[in-house]
């Protein structure tokens, strides 16, 4: 909070000094919120909970379990989940089921997902497998996985919410 303060306060004086008179405004995520392209994002790498669990944990916080768009939006989750510990057994829950088999939609708004980057075994379409994940030990791809958590993996959630904090500048 400390930081953004200062950012308003910089921002501030340089429209004073440059006489700028028009209000501007500054958007930005929570503390321990990850800003990119207009979203925040909140990598939950404490609590271990099932898929449900992460969409209510997610919807607690103001968004929902990460929906993710395209390549370059992929590539920015799987570098910050990079930044936590991990095993093998790490998952991180990707806010999509596939309730009709082989149909996934996000389950915030019930949309198509039209981006994918599965892992070259997956989705498998295993026993209940209608939830998807990020696997730490494949490279950070997707993976088809069973909604709960099942025998030694740990799972984890992305929350994504649009910029949640305006601030006008006069």
């Amino acid at each position: 909070m400390e930081g953004l303060i200062g950012v308003v306060v910089l921002a501030f004086l340089v429209s004073s000094v440059a006489g700028h008179s028009l209000p501007q405004l500054l958007t930005g995520c929570p503390n321990g919120w990850i800003a990119y392209e207009g979203s925040c994002y909140l990598f939950n790498n404490k609590d271990m909970m099932s898929f449900v669990m992460a969409e209510a944990f997610c919807s607690q916080k103001g968004g929902h379990v990460v929906h993710v768009d395209d390549e370059e939006e992929n590539n920015f989750i799987k570098d910050a989940a990079r930044m936590y510990p991990s095993n093998s057994l790490k998952l991180w829950w990707i806010g999509m089921q596939d309730m009709v088999d082989g149909v996934w939609r996000y389950t915030s708004d019930n949309s198509l997902v039209t981006f994918f980057d599965w892992d070259s075994t997956q989705p498998n379409g295993g026993s209940s497998a209608d939830c998807a994940v990020l696997y730490a030990d494949r490279n950070y791809s997707w993976a088809d996985h069973v909604c709960v958590i099942v025998g030694d993996y740990t799972a984890y959630a992305i929350c994504e919410a649009k910029y949640m904090k305006s601030y006008w500048l006069q």
